[in-house]
């Protein structure tokens, strides 16, 4: 047993997932994401993302990429047997999702799917940010493990892009997961629902091609211009025109609505 794992997982033997699952059926099939479902899958969601904050602080040189390569050989080989993963961290990810599984509610394998694709889309999330370790720190300062001068570092890197960005005090502590309280507006909850149901796990960039929003990535010469309109301002000026009906529209609307005005926006995708 390696020595990084937890003193618990050593006290539970690997069960083959196969054993563990239950079946699928058409009305779970159907489940594209399990954005909006997160606590009822809190018990699988919340250990996978307790390790890898917790390995991630301990190995300082691990990197958000680790971590997908990972999840995905996890996802990709879930009918291999323990000895299969020899790396530490696939190994320690495949032994917190088995005792999950062993101690907790059964779930099918098209649900433990979607909770990886869930952490991918998660990660995915926070490539904009530009730091090879953003959802490891992310994820570790949500769980309060960030200390000394790493947590300066990680308060430092989102005071700095919301000067940038001019992103308010709320939006900041929103984006660094310390606003517990706050509540999304719908516009917000259905592109974050989209974009989780639509998101390709298999491709490296910001968002796929064909999802619900216009692909945007760190390398666009208009990244930062489309970056300041992400959270969208009801006192916005108006000054262009939606693509479907005419009615005037902001720049939010421009960039993250693929230029349509909500309603012709919702319409489109039948929201």
């Amino acid at each position: 047993m390696k020595k990084s794992i937890a003193k618990s997982l050593d006290e539970i033997k690997f069960v083959s997932f196969k054993e563990l699952l239950l079946p699928d059926n058409d009305k779970i099939r159907k489940l594209k994401s399990i954005y909006g479902m997160e606590v009822e899958y809190l018990d699988f969601l919340g250990p996978l993302e307790f390790f890898i904050a917790n390995y991630g602080i301990t190995n300082t040189k691990l990197k958000d990429k680790d971590v997908v390569l990972a999840l995905r050989r996890l996802r990709d080989n879930l009918d291999k047997e323990i000895s299969f993963f020899r790396d530490e961290l696939e190994y320690n990810l495949i032994m917190t999702l088995n005792v999950s599984l062993q101690i907790q509610r059964k779930i099918t394998k098209h649900e433990l799917m979607l909770v990886i694709k869930y952490i991918l889309w998660a990660i995915n999330n926070r490539n904009w940010i530009g730091d090879s370790r953003a959802y490891i720190n992310w994820i570790a300062n949500f769980f309060h493990l960030l200390d000394g001068d790493n947590k300066k570092k990680f308060d430092q890197l989102y005071e700095n892009l919301g000067k940038e960005y001019s992103f308010s005090k709320d939006k900041i502590k929103t984006l660094k997961g310390e606003n517990l309280d706050y509540e999304p507006p719908p516009s917000e909850i259905i592109l974050d629902k989209m974009g989780s149901e639509n998101f390709d796990e298999n491709k490296n960039e910001f968002w796929s091609p064909g999802a619900y929003a216009q692909t945007v990535s760190p390398a666009d010469e208009d990244f930062e211009e489309k970056m300041k309109y992400f959270a969208g301002d009801i006192d916005e000026k108006k000054e262009n025109n939606c693509k479907k009906c005419k009615t005037p529209i902001g720049k939010h609307n421009l960039h993250w609505h693929e230029g349509m005005c909500d309603d012709c926006f919702f319409k489109e995708y039948k929201m």
